[in-house]
């Protein structure tokens, strides 16, 4: 093979294996996203079941939604919705690092077809 068609082919074989590790990274910070809204709202949907029961409890056994047991009650809910935007932000978090990587290939890709 001639020098410069072998050089311009190294680069193009470059250059297309850096785009489609831009592309998976890119679908993967999306995927990640996607499972972090279900996990948000598994999370709420978890809490609220177990937030009915406590409140069901507390109204069963008479004791009324005053005092200590509604402070509970009102710290479970609470807690239940900062357990929710942890695992939403968790994801975010997660899916920005696979952006900047995504971003990382694209920028190297443009650097190998210049250099191709």
């Amino acid at each position: 093979m001639i020098p410069v068609a072998a050089a311009a082919y190294e680069g193009f074989t470059k250059t297309d294996a850096l785009k489609q590790r831009a592309n998976i990274m890119n679908q993967e910070a999306a995927d990640i996203r996607s499972q972090g809204v279900q996990m948000e709202d598994l999370q709420r949907r978890s809490s609220r079941e177990i937030i009915g029961r406590s409140s069901a409890a507390i109204g069963q056994a008479g004791i009324g939604y005053g005092g200590t047991a509604g402070a509970e009650l009102d710290q479970g809910i609470v807690q239940a919705e900062l357990d929710a935007l942890n695992a939403k932000y968790k994801a975010a978090f997660t899916a920005s690092g696979y952006s900047k990587q995504g971003w990382l290939y694209k920028k190297e890709e443009g650097q190998a077809a210049v250099q191709g």
